[in-house]
């Protein structure tokens, strides 16, 4: 009997330890078993990639995207859209409030030390509107607009707490930075004259520009073509399952079509937009 008592506390024991050292569930088990992916989407519409359509759906090239993956893993979508700025999209995820966010987020050297990103999934440009007026009194409106708006004296507006803060300082390191909370006001404001420019993706400038044709009198568009914006989907640092499970899933949707199919559907115009002199309006 004693024997047997030792022996219940030898295996009983062991049991145990096995138990305290068996490693947590990752990520992706974690999304399986609670059987809903959470993603983190700007809470404000951007059209074309997350916006409402007439009859109030959620609708956009990421929005697709997060609901194809849910489904192919086989789970739940819930989207989580609390957060009020792409800065704040970023900081959803590292704080574990969110499993991967998949909003139009720039990957950034600065991002990147809070969160783990995909590869790329879309490219974008970096561009401007410049007020026609304000230009011409400066009379340089055939002057390299990169020059131009290099100078002290000039003040280029950004939406705050988005990538574009930093790429105005890389651009453009002698303009003074003028953030706003968001891009209508931002627009309005190269409008009103209170900044000579605003920068911004092209994807946004010319979706603006569509939405207020009759602002093309006063405002000038220009596509930076050489200076890119690549987005990505940003996940926490130790999802290693989950980034590579969804590199391996944009591989897949290149390959089967799915990827174009979505592009013709909600990108066309910008697809096959031409490249333009950078210098110049478009």
């Amino acid at each position: 009997m004693k024997k047997l008592s030792i022996w219940f506390f030898v295996i009983f024991g062991a049991l145990a330890l096995r138990a305290e050292a068996a490693p947590p569930p990752n990520e992706m088990e974690q999304i399986l078993r609670r059987g809903k992916l959470i993603v983190a989407i700007l809470g404000e519409d951007v059209e074309p990639l997350f916006f409402h359509d007439a009859q109030g759906q959620l609708q956009g090239f990421d929005v697709e995207l997060a609901r194809d993956i849910a489904a192919r893993l086989g789970v739940n979508l819930e989207f989580n859209r609390k957060a009020k700025t792409y800065d704040r999209v970023v900081e959803l995820v590292a704080e574990g409030e969110a499993d991967v966010a998949i909003s139009m987020i720039s990957s950034t050297l600065k991002r990147a030390v809070k969160v783990r990103f995909s590869d790329t999934y879309l490219t974008l440009h970096r561009a401007l509107i410049i007020n026609r007026l304000a230009l011409s009194r400066l009379g340089k409106e055939d002057s390299n607009i990169n020059e131009v708006l290099n100078e002290k004296n000039v003040r280029i507006g950004v939406v705050a707490h988005c990538a574009y803060v930093d790429f105005v300082r890389e651009d453009f390191p002698k303009a003074e930075v003028v953030p706003i909370d968001n891009w209508d006001a931002l627009a309005e404001g190269v409008i009103e004259g209170k900044v000579l420019a605003a920068y911004y993706d092209d994807v946004q400038i010319k979706m603006w520009l569509r939405a207020h044709p009759e602002n093309a009198l006063y405002a000038q568009s220009v596509v930076r073509y050489e200076a890119v914006d690549p987005l990505a989907w940003a996940v926490r640092w130790e999802s290693n399952q989950l980034i590579a499970w969804l590199n391996l899933y944009l591989q897949k949707i290149k390959q089967e079509g799915k990827y174009d199919e979505l592009m013709r559907k909600y990108l066309k115009d910008i697809q096959q937009q031409p490249k333009p002199d950078a210098n110049g309006p478009h």
